[in-house]
């Protein structure tokens, strides 16, 4: 069985989190006045994971991007590995705040998705200035396209990981092979949304111990 440089077979997922492993937070809800429950989500899973908090635009900047730094600072607490998309693309200034502000490292997620001119993706990751940017290859255009984001990402010290996007057996696959294949590509990547399926062709991958393995 082939490995990635780093020893793990293309990739690494986060459907089981153990010791040493990571776990993304998801959040669909607003949080309110109240950041606790986060932070207690968060510091029930830190003393053994890496922690990514994916905000999906729509809790913590609701109302200003002030109240927002006030809310991410926080958080700062529990040294959260990031927090993904914390306002909308379209909110390109509160990106840059957050991004800037020191209190969490800021991944683009949505914002990268309908981006296709070179300059206009020039223009994106220049105003902002993300620490990561997040790939979802059928989303932004294919792996082409993904590679793309990585060389202009890379030009500007910018990292950044790949995950899935809900795609079925055969895309997972297709997208761990290549992910298997970039020579920096680093910690962990969200390649466990394969077993999310109740009508999925047949796996051909499986996570084990935090790792995805080809079957």
């Amino acid at each position: 069985m082939e490995r990635a440089d780093d020893g793990h077979p293309f990739g690494r997922g986060n459907a089981e989190v153990g010791p040493g492993e990571a776990v993304g937070l998801h959040y669909r809800q607003p949080v309110g006045d109240d950041v606790a429950p986060l932070a207690e989500d968060a510091d029930a899973v830190l003393a053994r994971s890496a922690v990514d908090l994916a905000c999906n635009e729509r809790v913590i900047f609701l109302q200003s991007v002030g109240l927002a730094l006030e809310r991410m600072d926080a958080l700062r607490e529990f040294n959260l590995h990031s927090i993904e998309q914390p306002c909308p693309p379209s909110d390109r200034a509160g990106l840059k705040a957050a991004a800037s502000s020191g209190t969490l490292p800021v991944a683009l997620d949505e914002s990268l998705i309908g981006v296709h001119a070179a300059a206009d993706r020039n223009a994106l990751l220049d105003e902002i200035q993300p620490q990561y940017i997040v790939l979802k290859p059928s989303l932004l255009g294919g792996i082409d396209s993904s590679e793309d984001w990585i060389s202009r990402a890379r030009a500007r010290g910018i990292k950044y990981w790949i995950t899935s996007a809900l795609e079925g057996s055969v895309g997972l696959s297709a997208i761990a092979q290549w992910a298997s294949t970039l020579p920096d590509l680093e910690g962990y990547q969200g390649f466990g949304t394969g077993s999310l399926y109740t009508n999925n062709l047949p796996p051909r991958t499986e996570v084990r111990r935090g790792e995805l393995w080809m079957l």
